[in-house]
């Protein structure tokens, strides 16, 4: 299978959720051109443009607001347990990030990649 992604992807585990269209999920992993995340939700992210999302961190320790996403594609899976109770996969691909959104992006990637070393690496402010 041809690799298609062009930057490192790293899982934030379960310290990371998103916001998008009145519904939550869970960030199952994110590089600096998208993400990938599950949702409970009852119908699946349409791929549209200007869609705009919020990614929350560490406890809510960092958020991210706005950040405005194309969705790339959204399959659903049926519930194992409760078949009216779905889960939506999409794959959304950042579009247009502003200099902060992208600051705090590449800090939570590194971040998570410098955890095995000890070192904590946070994102500047400008």
């Amino acid at each position: 299978m041809y690799e298609r992604r062009v930057f490192k992807r790293i899982s934030p585990g379960n310290g990371c959720i998103v916001a998008h269209a009145e519904r939550v999920g869970s960030i199952k992993d994110i590089s600096k051109g998208g993400l990938f995340c599950t949702c409970f939700q009852e119908s699946p992210c349409g791929k549209t443009k200007n869609k705009s999302i919020d990614i929350l961190c560490c406890n809510g320790c960092l958020v991210i607001k706005g950040v405005k996403v194309r969705v790339v594609s959204s399959e659903q899976i049926s519930g194992k347990f409760l078949k009216n109770f779905e889960m939506k996969k999409c794959r959304m691909q950042f579009d247009d990030l502003h200099e902060n959104q992208s600051a705090y992006i590449e800090g939570l990637i590194a971040e998570h990649i410098d955890e095995q070393s000890g070192h904590t690496v946070l994102p500047s402010i400008k």
